[in-house]
């Protein structure tokens, strides 16, 4: 009973030995495949890849519009402190008119902070 196992042992052995020996002869050839992307959106499936894109447009979106925004904001006006000045001192004469608290928050917290904009005046 050992003897047949070891004959076992050995066949298997011989026929390893002869499957290592095939596989280093022959040369290994990768094969390239290409995946387009209409290929991948396929494969992720329409649950995951729809919502995929469609917050990815949104996002593209959201990106564009807010760096525009924020251009516009960034241009400087020569006269913002001159329109302030304005706007305080219109919002003394209402209040002395109608008795009531001046809307002169921004203005004074100019003057505070000491800011770049307040020293041109």
């Amino acid at each position: 009973m050992l003897i047949d196992i070891f004959a076992q042992i050995q066949e298997t052995t011989n026929a390893a030995r002869e499957l290592v020996d095939s596989a280093a002869t022959t040369p290994v050839v990768p094969k390239e495949t290409t995946l387009s992307v209409w290929e991948l959106i396929k494969m992720g499936g329409w649950y995951i890849m729809g919502p995929l894109a469609l917050m990815s447009i949104i996002a593209v979106y959201i990106i564009i519009e807010r760096s525009l925004a924020i251009r516009r904001a960034l241009v400087d006006e020569k006269d913002f402190m001159a329109k302030l000045r304005d706007i305080s001192t219109k919002g003394r004469w209402i209040a002395r008119a109608t008795s009531a608290r001046p809307p002169t928050r921004l203005w004074r917290g100019c003057w505070r902070k000491g800011s770049a904009a307040s020293a041109n005046l």
